[in-house]
């Protein structure tokens, strides 16, 4: 393969398009930098790591006495994938915040600075309406909670609350 054809590859995996669609290689390609045709790798281990961070039901339910009916740990593939759309997109999101293009390093301690405050809050709260990791990052209809805490670690308000609420009728 001569270089344009691998170019139009690579760009027609990240748009996810087939090649045929860009009949004018060249053209498109010239106008595209290079830190957005070339995949972002996931390392494994922070995938577990970051997987790790999130209750599983016994851990909740010694710490609340309440069973809830389902795990917040998701698939680990799903989160993989969430997590790898989101990394490519990051600097896109997050324009504003970020000027030139972030280290993946960079994305995930943000990332995992996110997380931390978005588990603290809800084990003050008690667990109450906490979404499952991959639902976390994505939600089909509710867009991304991880992005939301992402942009207030990035304005510097990355504080969790210090104790737990409690309400009394």
């Amino acid at each position: 393969m001569e270089l344009p054809t691998i170019k139009a590859y690579l760009f027609s995996r990240y748009v996810g398009s087939p090649t045929h669609w860009f009949p004018d290689e060249y053209a498109i390609l010239d106008e595209v930098p290079m830190n957005m045709i070339v995949d972002e790798k996931l390392d494994p281990e922070w995938v577990k790591h970051w997987m790790a961070k999130w209750p599983t039901q016994s851990d909740v339910f010694k710490q609340t006495g309440v069973r809830y009916p389902y795990s917040f740990s998701g698939n680990s593939k799903q989160v993989r994938k969430k997590l790898k759309d989101f990394i490519r997109d990051f600097d896109e999101r997050f324009s504003r915040y970020v000027q030139e293009p972030t280290a993946i390093k960079d994305k995930a301690e943000t990332i995992d600075k996110a997380t931390d405050l978005y588990l603290a809050e809800r084990k003050a709260a008690g667990w109450e309406f906490t979404r499952k990791n991959h639902l976390f990052i994505e939600h089909e209809s509710k867009g991304s909670l991880l992005e939301d805490y992402c942009v207030r670690v990035l304005e510097g308000d990355g504080e969790a609350p210090k104790k737990k609420r409690s309400f009394q009728i």
